[in-house]
C-alpha cells in the first residue's frame, strides 16, 4: 500500500495500542505494593493466588517500562500456571507478553504469544478472547495485510460475549472494522462503524473514543472530496494536524498543508515518534519539491534515515516467518525423535523375537536407521544453525539500531546547542559498546569557507574541549578537505611512524587541543599508528579513530553518520531558535526603554499642557478683569459725580436757611435737586453692585452644576467685557460691536462660567482678527463684531430644540489651511508669546463635550469670519 496515500492509517493502527487495553492496561507503579509481593511472594504456594501476583507484578513493571522484570514475572506465571493447569492463568500472562511485546514493536514475539494463547480460549470461556482478537488485528494490520486484519475484527464481533461487553470493550472492534474498510477505500462500510462510533461519542464523553473517532470519520469525509466535513472532523480529533496537512494540500492550499505538516514535524521530533516523523517528512519533500527542490531534499534524507530506523513490512514478515519456522523445526525435531525411538523399540522387540533368526539382517537395518537419524539430525542441526547463524545478524543488527536510536535520542532531547558536546562522548560510548575497538571518535563541523573546521572529540570514553582546526597545512586535514571536493562519502586512511609523529606534531601547535591532551601527552598514550575512518555528511564528518583496521563496522560507521546528520539540523534548528530568542530579548529592552523614554516625554508633555491651560486660564481671567474694571467704572463716576454736585446743592440749601428771609422756592428747588442725586447715585451704586456681584459668579471656578440662564444676558455682557478689556490694554484700539439677540430666546441649563470662557474666547479672537492688518477693503471699512443668538424650535410634537450662537467677525479671514487646524490643541497664528493654541480647544471641548453641542467654523478669505455654538436643550411640557 502506498504511504502517500493513506497517511493516517500507520498512526491510527499504533495509537490503537492505547484503547484496546481493557485487559492488559498496566497498574501504576506503586513500590510497596512490589515490595511486599516480592518479599512474601518465595514462600507462597504454587497456586492461582501466586500467579496472580506475578501477573500483577507484570502490569506494574509495564507501566515502569521494565522490560527485564516484564518478562521475568509473566513468564514465571505462564509456567506455573501449566503446572497446576490453570488456562485461565496461561491466557492472562501470554496476554500480558503479546501486549508488552506488540506496544514496544516487536510483532512476531506478539504473534507468537497470541497464537499460543487464542487455542486456550477454545476451552476456557473468557472475554480475553476480544482483546487477543483485538491484538491479533493490530499485528496484521502493522503488516499491511487489512483484509487478514479485518477477519479477526470480524471474530471479535461475533464472539458469543461481545454484545454483553462493555462499551469501553467494544468500540475498539467497530473502530478497527471502519479503519480496515476506509483503508480499502470501501467507504459506505466504513461510515457504517463510524455512525455506530459516533452514536458511542454522543454517549461517552472518553478522549481516545472521541479523537480516533472524529479521525476516522475525516478520513471518510476527505476521500469523498468533502474537505469542508473532513476540515471539520480533523479539528476535533486529537490526530487533527496530519489530517488537516494532508487535506490542504488536496485542497491545494499549499501554505496551510506546509504549516500544519511542520506542526507535525515539530512535535514528532520532539516526542521522536518515528512513524509521524516519516509521515510529515514525506508529505513536506512533496510540497516542497517544486518550490525549494534542496529543502525537498532534506525532508527526503529524514524520511528516508527515520524510515530505515524501524522496521518495515518485509522485515517484520521476515523475522516473523524466521521464528515461526524455528518454532516449527524444534516441533517437528521433537516428533521424529519421538517416531525415531518408537520405530527402535519396535524393531528391537522384533529382533528380540526373532533373535536367532534375523540377527543378521537385524543390525543390518538397526544401523541403516541410525545412520538416516542421524543425517537428518545433522540436516535439522545445519537448518537450527543457519537459523542461529541469521537470528544472531537479526540480533546483532537490532543491537545497532537500539545504538542509534540513543544517539538520536540524545539528539532529540538537546534543549541548547551547547549540548552538541554530549553527543560527541553518547556516540562514542554507543559505538564502543557494540564491541568496535575504536579508541576516539567523533565529528568536525566545517566553516563556510571549508577551509577549516571545529573538533569536537570523545577519547576513551571521555569529552574533550573543541578545537579549530585549519586544513591547508597537515596532510591529515589537507585530504579532509580533498575529500570533501571530490564528493567522498566515505574512506579510509592509515597513518603510522613519522607520518603519524609529523601529524601529532602539528595537533600539538593547536593550542586549544595541546592544552586539551596535556594529561594524554604526559602519560605517553601517543599512538604508533593508528587507522582514521572518515565519513562525510552535509555540513562535515565523522571520524572513528582505531588501532587497526575494522572493515567489519564501516557499514555502522555510515549508519551512525547518516543519525548525526539529523543531529547537526537539530544543533542548527537550536542556535537559529537561540539567536532569535536572544534578539527577541534584546528587542525586548528596547522596547522598554523605548516605553520609558515615551512615558517620560508623555509626563513633561502634561505637565507643560497643564502650564500652558492654566497660562490660557490665567490670560482670559486678565482680559475678564479688564473688562470688568471698565463696566464699573461708568456707575462709580456718576456715584462721585452726584456727589459732588450733591454737596454743592447742600452747602447752597445750609447758605440759604440762614438767610432771615427764606427763598422758599429755591430751597424746593434744591431739595428737589439733592434728592434726584441720590435717586441717581442709589440707581448707579446697584447697577456697580450688580455688576460685581454677577462678573464674581462668572469669573469664579467652574461647579460643574448646569443653571437655568439667560444666554442673551450672558453674550451681552461678555461681549462688552471683551471689548472693554482690549480697550484697556491698548488705548489705541478700535471697533464697533453689534447685537442681534432673538427675544424669544428661552433659558436654558448650562454651565454658564463654561459657556461665558467659550464666549469670551470666541470674541477675544473675533476682536483680535479685526485689530490686525487688513487688506486693502476701502475707505469705508469699519472694523465690527456681532454677536447674535436665534431659537430653533423643535418640528410638530418633538422636544428637542436648540439655541445658535454666532460670533462674526469683517476681518481677513482664514485660509482652509488654517481653518481644518483650528480647533486643533497648540495650534496658533498668533505671534510667539501672545497665544497658547488652546483657548479654541478648551472651547471646543467644552462645548461638544460638556454640553452635547457642536463648534463650527465658517470663513472667506479676506471678508469675514464666523464661529457658531449650537446647544441642544430638551423642552418639558410639564
Amino acid at each position: 500500500m502506498d504511504t502517500i496515500k493513506q497517511p493516517l492509517w500507520g498512526i491510527l493502527i499504533f495509537s490503537l495500542l492505547t484503547i484496546i487495553k481493557i485487559k492488559a492496561q498496566p497498574i501504576p507503579f506503586d513500590k510497596q505494593v512490589v515490595d511486599s509481593i516480592t518479599h512474601i511472594l518465595p514462600d507462597m504456594k504454587g497456586d492461582t493466588n501466586k500467579v496472580n501476583n506475578l501477573i500483577l507484578l507484570t502490569q506494574m513493571y509495564i507501566a515502569k517500562g521494565d522490560s527485564m522484570r516484564v518478562m521475568k514475572y509473566a513468564q514465571e506465571a505462564d509456567s506455573l500456571a501449566q503446572k497446576i493447569n490453570s488456562t485461565i492463568g496461561r491466557i492472562r500472562a501470554l496476554g500480558q507478553m503479546a501486549f508488552y511485546h506488540a506496544t514496544t514493536g516487536n510483532w512476531p514475539q506478539s504473534i507468537m504469544e497470541i497464537n499460543e494463547a487464542i487455542p486456550l480460549t477454545h476451552t476456557e470461556k473468557t472475554e480475553w478472547s476480544i482483546f487477543l482478537y483485538n491484538l491479533k488485528f493490530i499485528n496484521y494490520a502493522a503488516k499491511n495485510d487489512p483484509q487478514q486484519a479485518r477477519i479477526w475484527a470480524l471474530k471479535a464481533l461475533h464472539h458469543p460475549d461481545f454484545e454483553s461487553s462493555p462499551v469501553l470493550a467494544k468500540w475498539p472492534t467497530y473502530m478497527q472494522l471502519g479503519l480496515s474498510y476506509e483503508w480499502e477505500n470501501r467507504l459506505d462500510s466504513a461510515q457504517f462503524y463510524a455512525d455506530i462510533l459516533k452514536e458511542y461519542v454522543k454517549k461517552y464523553h472518553h478522549p481516545d473514543l472521541e479523537g480516533n473517532t472524529y479521525t476516522l470519520l475525516g478520513n471518510i469525509a476527505r476521500k469523498r472530496k468533502n474537505y469542508d466535513e473532513a476540515l471539520y472532523y480533523y479539528r476535533q480529533g486529537d490526530q487533527s494536524a496530519i489530517g488537516l496537512a494532508w487535506t490542504y494540500d488536496e485542497m491545494n492550499k499549499v501554505d496551510s498543508a506546509i504549516y500544519y505538516a511542520h506542526l507535525v514535524l515539530n512535535n514528532a521530533q520532539h516526542k521522536y515518534d518515528p512513524r509521524i516523523i516519516i509521515e510529515s517528512t514525506q508529505l513536506l519533500a512533496r510540497l516542497y519539491a517544486k518550490t525549494n527542490p534542496t529543502l525537498s531534499n532534506q525532508y527526503l534524507n529524514l524520511y528516508i534515515i527515520t524510515k530505515d530506523t524501524l522496521f518495515n513490512t518485509s522485515k517484520l514478515k521476515q523475522m516473523e516467518e524466521l521464528r515461526l519456522n524455528e518454532q516449527q523445526l524444534r516441533f517437528d525435531q521433537i516428533g521424529r525423535e519421538k517416531g525415531l525411538r518408537s520405530k527402535t523399540i519396535q524393531y528391537s522387540l522384533m529382533g528380540l523375537a526373532a533373535l536367532f533368526l534375523i540377527s543378521a539382517l537385524f543390525f543390518y537395518r538397526n544401523n541403516q536407521i541410525k545412520k538416516a537419524a542421524n543425517k537428518r539430525l545433522e540436516e535439522t542441526n545445519t537448518a537450527l544453525k543457519t537459523t542461529q547463524t541469521q537470528l544472531e545478524y537479526k540480533n546483532r543488527d537490532l543491537e545497532i539500531e537500539a545504538a542509534l536510536e540513543r544517539v538520536r535520542s540524545k539528539t532529540m532531547s538537546m534543549k541548547h546547542s551547547n549540548e552538541l558536546k554530549d553527543a560527541a562522548n553518547v556516540l562514542s560510548q554507543e559505538v564502543r559498546a557494540l564491541g568496535i575497538p575504536i579508541w576516539s571518535c567523533g565529528y568536525n563541523i566545517f566553516e563556510e569557507d571549508e577551509k577549516a573546521c571545529i573538533g569536537w572529540m570523545s577519547t576513551e570514553g571521555a569529552i574533550q574541549p573543541s578545537f579549530r582546526i585549519p586544513l591547508e597545512v597537515s596532510p591529515a586535514f589537507i585530504r579532509f578537505y580533498e575529500s570533501r571536493q571530490k564528493g567522498e562519502t566515505f574512506y579510509e586512511e592509515k597513518i603510522g611512524g613519522k607520518d603519524l609523529e609529523t601529524h601529532y606534531k602539528y595537533m600539538f601547535t593547536l593550542p586549544e587541543f595541546a592544552a586539551s591532551r596535556k594529561t594524554f601527552i604526559e602519560a605517553g598514550h601517543l599512538p604508533s599508528f593508528q587507522v582514521n575512518t572518515v565519513v562525510n555528511f552535509t555540513q562535515g564528518n565523522l571520524i572513528f579513530i582505531s588501532a587497526q583496521p575494522v572493515p567489519e563496522a564501516h557499514d555502522i560507521f555510515k549508519r551512525f553518520t547518516a543519525v548525526f546528520e539529523q543531529t547537526y539540523t537539530r544543533f542548527t534548528d537550536l542556535q537559529k531558535a537561540e539567536a532569535q530568542a536572544e534578539q527577541a530579548k534584546l528587542d525586548l529592552i528596547q522596547i522598554q526603554t523605548e516605553k520609558k523614554r515615551a512615558e517620560d516625554a508623555l509626563s513633561e508633555l502634561r505637565i507643560t499642557q497643564n502650564q500652558l491651560i492654566q497660562k490660557e486660564k490665567l490670560a482670559s481671567l486678565g482680559e475678564l478683569t479688564a473688562g470688568i474694571a471698565h463696566e464699573i467704572q461708568n456707575p462709580l463716576n456718576f456715584v462721585n459725580n452726584f456727589s459732588e454736585l450733591s454737596v454743592d446743592l447742600a452747602n447752597e440749601l445750609d447758605d440759604e436757611i440762614k438767610k432771615p428771609e427764606l427763598d422758599r422756592d429755591l430751597i424746593a428747588d434744591l431739595t428737589k435737586d439733592i434728592k434726584s442725586n441720590q435717586e441717581k447715585i442709589n440707581h448707579h451704586g446697584k447697577r456697580a453692585s450688580s455688576i460685581v456681584k454677577g462678573m464674581l459668579e462668572h469669573s469664579r471656578a467652574s461647579t460643574g452644576v448646569k443653571e437655568l440662564t439667560d444666554i442673551n444676558k450672558l453674550a451681552d455682557e461678555y461681549l462688552r467685557l471683551s471689548y472693554h478689556g482690549l480697550r484697556a490694554k491698548d488705548s489705541n484700539f478700535n471697533s464697533d460691536f453689534k447685537t442681534d439677540f432673538d427675544e424669544n430666546l428661552p433659558k436654558i441649563e448650562v454651565i454658564p462660567q463654561d459657556i461665558g470662557r467659550v464666549l469670551l474666547n470666541l470674541i477675544n479672537n473675533a476682536f483680535y482678527a479685526v485689530k490686525a492688518p487688513q487688506p486693502p477693503k476701502g475707505e469705508n471699512y469699519v472694523p465690527t463684531v456681532i454677536v447674535s443668538t436665534q431659537y430653533l424650535a423643535p418640528p410638530l410634537g418633538a422636544r428637542g430644540a436648540s439655541i445658535i450662537i454666532k460670533v462674526k467677525d469683517n476681518g481677513k479671514g482664514m485660509p482652509e489651511s488654517v481653518r481644518a487646524k483650528v480647533f486643533q490643541p497648540f495650534f496658533t497664528t498668533k505671534p510667539t508669546g501672545q497665544g497658547t493654541g488652546l483657548g479654541l480647544s478648551l472651547a471646543y471641548d467644552i462645548v461638544t463635550k460638556g454640553h452635547g453641542g457642536t463648534l463650527e467654523v465658517e470663513s472667506k478669505e479676506g471678508e469675514f469670519s464666523e464661529f457658531t455654538i449650537t446647544l441642544p436643550f430638551t423642552i418639558s411640557f410639564s
